[in-house]
């Protein structure tokens, strides 16, 4: 059952509080208290405890899947939470900031990528940090950026993405400063890369023999 608490609030009625909690699993943990404040993507992620198993499934019985409403994210190669990138490549990005109150306010939105996998994301792995003016309740902003994506990165990682209406909220984790807010996590996975093809030293004699064969042809018929 959904209810409305007087703050705005839509959430189960098993759950306590609005509260939104990190996905990434080894990682240390990130939550927000959302009430009345801005968010990412359509929804908002209102969860009991953290939601590691990435299998789409409601882990808390408060009849909500933890990672379903990490929406705030988009790009052509990003879905069901995982986003695929091309090493060496400006990959594109979209965020989505909302409001769930009817006043305006400035929110500050910081993501970081885990770029040396050692399950902490430091300051140097920020991508970007963006203070945006998010409009009442039932409107949105979003921001398009570019990302660039290391030549020998391989694998997978995470994508940590937190927006927050405290100026002081710089950390990728918890800290009382960043209550407000959401926090979505996404997996980050590299395409394959395929060398190009290399022609075979025969392949290329034959190339060149045709090539030398039409020449010879349309001079003859000059």
């Amino acid at each position: 059952t959904l209810i409305v608490l007087a703050g705005g609030c839509l959430q189960s009625s098993m759950v306590s509080a609005c509260h939104d909690y990190s996905d990434a699993p080894g990682y240390l943990s990130a939550y927000h208290n959302g009430q009345d404040y801005g968010y990412l993507g359509n929804w908002f992620d209102w969860e009991s405890k953290a939601d590691y198993q990435e299998d789409g499934k409601d882990t808390d019985f408060d009849g909500i899947d933890g990672d379903k409403y990490d929406d705030g994210l988009y790009s052509a190669t990003l879905s069901n939470y995982t986003w695929i990138v091309t090493p060496g490549e400006n990959a594109l990005l979209t965020f989505t900031a909302r409001q769930l109150s009817y006043t305006p306010r400035l929110n500050y939105v910081n993501i970081w990528i885990d770029w040396n996998k050692n399950k902490n994301w430091e300051d140097n792995e920020r991508i970007n940090r963006w203070d945006v003016w998010v409009p009442e309740k039932g409107k949105s902003t979003s921001v398009n950026f570019s990302v660039p994506i290391p030549i020998n990165f391989s694998g997978e990682t995470w994508l940590r993405a937190r927006i927050s209406s405290s100026y002081n909220c710089f950390t990728p984790y918890t800290s009382y400063e960043c209550f407000k807010g959401e926090v979505e996590d996404y997996k980050v996975v590299s395409s394959p890369i395929h060398p190009p093809v290399i022609p075979e030293p025969g392949t290329l004699l034959l190339l060149g023999s045709g090539l030398i064969g039409l020449g010879g042809r349309y001079l003859r018929k000059r």
